[in-house]
Formats: C-alpha cells, sequence, structure tokens
C-alpha cells in the first residue's frame, strides 16, 4: 500500500530566534519531520524586524510560528524574553490568522554552535549560520514537544 501526502493537508512549522542585529529563521518540511535552518534576517540598528518576518512568514505560510524565548538559566524571565513577549504581540496583530507561539530557547545558540563546530564549521567568522541554526534548534525542541504530546 502507498500512502501520499498532500501539501495541501499538511502545513509547515517555522520558528524565529529573535535577535537586536540578526534574526534567524528555521522551517519544518511539510510532513513536520526535519527542522532546517532557512534564513537570517539582518537588521540595522533601530530597525523594526516586524515586516521583515510578516514578508517571510507570508512566503512559506506555515501553520504554527514558533519564536524563541530566551528565559535565564534560573527560570525567570530577562530582559531579552521580555523583549520577545513584545515582538510576538505585535507579529499577532500584524498577522492574527497564524498560531504564534513563545518557546523557551535556553542555550539554543550554544548547542548550534557546539553542532556546527563538530561539522567542521568555523563558526567564528559565521555568526549569521549560528543563528539560523539556532532557530532550527528550537524547531526542534519544539517538534519533540509535540511528539511526546501526541504519544501521550
Amino acid at each position: 500500500m502507498v500512502v501520499t501526502f498532500s501539501e495541501d493537508t499538511l502545513s509547515r512549522i517555522m520558528a524565529v530566534d529573535p535577535g537586536s542585529r540578526r534574526i534567524g529563521i528555521a522551517i519544518t518540511d511539510p510532513l513536520r519531520i526535519l527542522a532546517s535552518p532557512l534564513v537570517v534576517i539582518k537588521l540595522k540598528p533601530g530597525e523594526d524586524p516586524v515586516p521583515k518576518i510578516v514578508d517571510v512568514v507570508m512566503q512559506y505560510t506555515p501553520e504554527i510560528v514558533v519564536v524563541g524565548n530566551p528565559i535565564g538559566l534560573d527560570g525567570e524571565e530577562t530582559e531579552k524574553s521580555r523583549q520577545s513577549q513584545a515582538l510576538i504581540e505585535r507579529l499577532r496583530k500584524a498577522m492574527p490568522d497564524i498560531k504564534w507561539t513563545l518557546w523557551d530557547e535556553r542555550l539554543s545558540t550554544v548547542e548550534a554552535s557546539e553542532l556546527l563546530h563538530a561539522a567542521g564549521k568555523n563558526t567564528r567568522k559565521q555568526k549569521a549560520v549560528i543563528d539560523a541554526a539556532a532557530a532550527a534548534v528550537i524547531l526542534r525542541s519544539y517538534l519533540s514537544h509535540l511528539e511526546e504530546d501526541a504519544g501521550r
């Protein structure tokens, strides 16, 4: 028996790793099996990231967008996590038909850097690559959570 999937019945999930200078974005395949780095948005000082994020979301039309929330190692809210919360509220207003979710991203950049280093990449010269890889780490974490919930 052959099972076929239509992209009409499946949808992607996207992850955003927000930063003040660069925003990493990753996306799943339509089956939500793989999380792959997609793009890095570079920002000028003081530039509003919302229009650029909206452009990428509109291009790929995911069902869910997970926004990294950099909670402190102690589990407490940080200034950066408050910035992520403000960003997601603005994104929800800009695109209310998308499901926006904050997701704990503690150590995602560290993990991404370690993975790239293990793959032989020089991460000191490729900071933008780390940002997109960090978004993929956030997305894999979210996918694992969905799998755990489905198994219950």
